[in-house]
C-alpha cells in the first residue's frame, strides 16, 4: 500500500504535518504493515514534484510482470467456460478437478 496525500502545492498545508496526519490516521488498522510508503504531492508541477519520482519507483518495484504457465492459462479459459456454461460461482474440489482433465 502506498499513501498518496494531494495539494501539496496549497501553502497553507504543511506537507510534513499532513504526513504525519496521514500516517498516524493508519497506525493501527490491520492494513499497516502493508503499507511501503507515504508522500504528499504536488499536482501542479505536472510530474516534475521528487514525490511522482517516489511514486514511479515504488510502483515498478510491486509491478513486475508475471508469468504464467500455458497449462494455467488454458486451464482458467477452460474454469472460466466451465461457470459461464453452469451460471455458478461456486464449485467443488472435485469439480474443479474434472475441469483440469
Amino acid at each position: 500500500v502506498l499513501l498518496v496525500g494531494t495539494h501539496g502545492d496549497d501553502p497553507s498545508v504543511c506537507r510534513q504535518t499532513v504526513l504525519k496526519d496521514l500516517e498516524s490516521h493508519c497506525e493501527e488498522k490491520a492494513y499497516t504493515n502493508l503499507i511501503c510508503d507515504s508522500v504528499i504531492v504536488d499536482n501542479t508541477t505536472s510530474g516534475k514534484d521528487p514525490s511522482i519520482k517516489r511514486i514511479r519507483e515504488n510502483v515498478k518495484k510491486f509491478s513486475k510482470p508475471a508469468e504464467a504457465p500455458l497449462s494455467w492459462v488454458l486451464f482458467r479459459k477452460a474454469f472460466a467456460d466451465s461457470l459461464k456454461k453452469r451460471d455458478v460461482n461456486v464449485v467443488t474440489v472435485k469439480e474443479v478437478e474434472e475441469i483440469a482433465h
